[in-house]
């Protein structure tokens, strides 16, 4: 008995009582519970990360460059054009057509 006490708690008491048949059972219905909990609260929306205006104390000059990239710069979904054969990109007025706002 000249191993310390954690070391025969582990040997004689805590790992004969995990590897009980009905112990393991138990252990293995509580894990795979959980596996299947934490794959159904993925879809719900988990926001990776931290929002950067919560970063910032509030009178930090950085601040005020997130709201404004935040109200002025939405970004959407990507937009893809479709352009046929015989359209002039090389012009300006060609590629405000594809690329700029109607004036």
């Amino acid at each position: 008995n000249d191993r310390p006490w954690l070391y025969r708690f582990v040997a004689h008491v805590l790992a004969p009582f995990i590897l009980s048949k009905w112990v393991r059972a138990v252990l293995f219905i509580i894990f795979m519970g959980w596996i299947c909990f934490c794959i159904a609260i993925i879809p719900s929306g988990i926001q990776i990360g931290l929002d950067q205006k919560l970063s910032m104390s509030l009178d930090s000059y950085v601040l005020e460059y997130f709201e404004a990239i935040s109200s002025l710069l939405a970004v959407g979904p990507p937009v893809y054009f479709v352009v046929t054969d015989g359209h002039n990109f090389e012009s300006i007025h060609g590629q405000n057509q594809v690329c700029g706002l109607p004036s």
